[in-house]
Order: structure tokens, then C-alpha cells, then sequence
């Protein structure tokens, strides 16, 4: 695939697609330090908080889903080039795990025991994140608390 066509399948990560892209093409890349904005909103921010908790949470499981295609479509991306694609494979399993963490089973069965391990790797600094493995176990109210405390903390 041309990266045109990757280009007209992202919105959420496509300035990590660029960045990749931009390495690939040997021409370089130009790095503008001047800040244009204080902040980027896009159709997917999580910090523009709803009012609504289980619109929220739609849209969080919408959010993750979306980041979870998106970075797929990278990885093969760098597979095709040949470029070490570790990075991508860690963020593929953490949103993967965030989703499965959320109330009513979101998406726990297409985690694998290779995102646990990528997920326990890309927080290997943060023990409390690693326990928030747990949650994908936990009874249905065990991950709605949770998910509310983030939301609360989104605020």
C-alpha cells in the first residue's frame, strides 16, 4: 500500500504515521520548535470531558478502537519496510488492555497473553498500572468504579 492510502485511512495517528514516513523517504524532515497551539481537539480527545459519564465511556471504547486500528495499520506499515515495529506493538497492547478494562467486557477477548506481556513491558516503571491488569478479570462493578475514577480524573 502506498502511503496515500494510509494517509486517507488515519485521523488519530497520523502524525506518528508521518514521522515514520518522513524517515522512510531519505528527503529528511523539518522540525518547527514555534508552538502553534496550546491545544490540538480533534474528534477524539479524551480530556474534552463529557457531562455524561456512559457517553464518556462510549466514547472511550470508540476512542481505543479507533487507536487500536489506526496503530495496527502502522504496524504493518514498518513490517512492510522493515523497520522494527516494538514501539507500535507496546501502544497496540496498551490500548488493547485499556479497553478490556472498561465495564461489560469491552473487547477482552481479542486480548492474548502477548499483550499482557507487551502491556506489563510498557509500564514496567508504573506498578500501579500493571495492577490495573486485574481489571480485566474483575466482576462488571469492580470495572465501572474503575472507569468512573478515570473519568473523574479527566476532569
Amino acid at each position: 500500500m502506498r502511503n496515500k492510502e494510509y494517509i486517507k485511512k488515519l485521523t488519530y495517528a497520523l502524525d506518528i504515521f508521518l514521522y515514520y514516513s518522513s524517515i522512510l523517504s531519505n528527503k529528511g524532515a523539518f522540525f518547527d520548535t514555534e508552538i502553534l497551539t496550546k491545544q490540538r481537539i480533534h474528534k477524539f480527545n479524551t480530556k474534552v470531558r463529557d457531562e455524561n459519564f456512559y457517553k464518556w465511556l462510549s466514547k472511550m471504547k470508540e476512542r481505543l478502537e479507533n487507536s487500536i486500528e489506526e496503530f495496527t495499520l502502522i504496524q504493518k506499515f514498518l513490517i512492510e519496510n522493515k523497520i522494527d515495529d516494538k514501539i507500535i506493538r507496546l501502544i497496540i497492547a496498551d490500548r488493547k488492555v485499556c479497553l478490556a478494562r472498561l465495564p461489560n467486557g469491552y473487547a477482552r477477548r481479542n486480548l492474548n497473553i502477548k499483550d499482557l506481556f507487551y502491556y506489563v513491558i510498557f509500564h514496567k516503571r508504573n506498578i500501579k498500572d500493571i495492577l490495573q491488569l486485574f481489571l480485566i478479570i474483575a466482576p462488571n462493578t469492580f470495572r465501572l468504579k474503575s472507569s468512573k475514577k478515570w473519568y473523574e480524573v479527566e476532569a
